[in-house]
């Protein structure tokens, strides 16, 4: 794994970042915009604007982590007067790219002119691997607003940042020179995190996904924990994707195809199951900086149609 924001420097065309960090004028570091996450991607404001007044307008930058992690803040650089306002969004997954957005919020801007605006996007808990794919999409609500960024020509063989930018759809914009500038943060700690949702089951509440153990691959000591369960058999499921699917009572948070695990008891309304890394089969091998996910489908013949599905929850698993 890499240090924080090393690498990603590298992918900036240097004589213009050598320009920009001599005089100053690298439009990003404010200490009205305080940040908690760590640095993963960077790609730099070089002075190209990108018309975001039109609400028929909008980009998608492509980001790819190198740290992997809860994605915790983003930053975009924008111009335009106060009270100017424009959408943000966040999708998981390479652009161009329409699926299910993990975060939405409007943003006023609160003074005119070129700024940065950082945005707190924890809540959304979108965890990406090392080398998984988000796009940053800003939409325009008809105020005069503009985005920042770079462009520098294919041909002399750099880009300010190598995933590239897209407008109202797939193909990156104009000759795939053209890049948002942005950072994004992570929390690269390997961890659990819950998501999607779930229903009440014959216990009187919703059963929900907890990592027992830790998520270090060495250790191999993990334990999926689901809770209330009724005290009847079920099994864990685990995949690479996400989903929110809904199957009868509850939602299918892990797509189609999926490993299902061997079977779990429900005992004291807690179902556990020992997860064996080692016992996996290849395609489902875990290794470091990777996120896998998990849900309990479990037996509840006292309510109809008889099953129901807990909760599902990322593991960014650790060495």
């Amino acid at each position: 794994m890499i240090q924080t924001g090393v690498r990603t420097l590298r992918h900036i065309c240097r004589p213009a970042l050598a320009s920009l960090l001599a005089t100053g004028t690298l439009l990003f570091a404010s200490a009205a915009h305080a940040q908690v996450g760590t640095l993963d991607q960077l790609a730099p404001d070089l002075g190209s604007t990108f018309n975001l007044t039109s609400a028929a307008l909008t980009w998608q930058q492509e980001v790819r982590s190198e740290l992997g992690g809860l994605v915790t803040e983003v930053e975009v650089i924008v111009d335009g007067p106060a009270g100017a306002a424009f959408d943000l969004r966040l999708r998981r997954g390479q652009g161009w790219n329409t699926s299910d957005f993990h975060f939405a919020t409007s943003i006023t801007l609160p003074v005119a002119g070129v700024q940065p605006v950082l945005v707190d996007v924890s809540a959304a808990t979108l965890v990406l691997g090392d080398g998984g794919a988000m796009v940053i999409e800003l939409q325009g609500v008809g105020d005069a607003v503009f985005v920042r960024g770079s462009y520098i020509d294919p041909n002399s063989g750099g880009r300010a940042y190598p995933h590239p930018l897209f407008l109202n759809g797939p193909g990156c914009y104009s000759d795939c020179g053209w890049r948002m500038a942005f950072r994004s943060f992570v929390d690269p700690a390997g961890g659990s995190f819950p998501y999607c949702s779930s229903t009440p089951n014959s216990t009187g509440s919703a059963a929900q996904m907890s990592l027992v153990g830790s998520p270090s691959i060495a250790a191999n000591d993990v334990v999926l924990r689901a809770q209330p369960t009724p005290n009847e058999p079920g099994l864990f499921i685990m995949g690479a994707g996400t989903s929110n699917l809904p199957l009868g009572p509850g939602t299918l948070c892990v797509p189609i195809p999926f490993r299902r695990l061997k079977f779990a008891f429900g005992v004291n309304n807690v179902m556990d199951f020992p997860v064996n890394l080692n016992l996996l089969p290849p395609a489902y091998a875990v290794m470091a900086g990777e996120v896998w996910n998990f849900q309990a489908y479990y037996r509840d013949p006292s309510v109809p149609p008889g099953f129901n599905l807990s909760n599902g929850l990322h593991l960014l698993f650790a060495p």
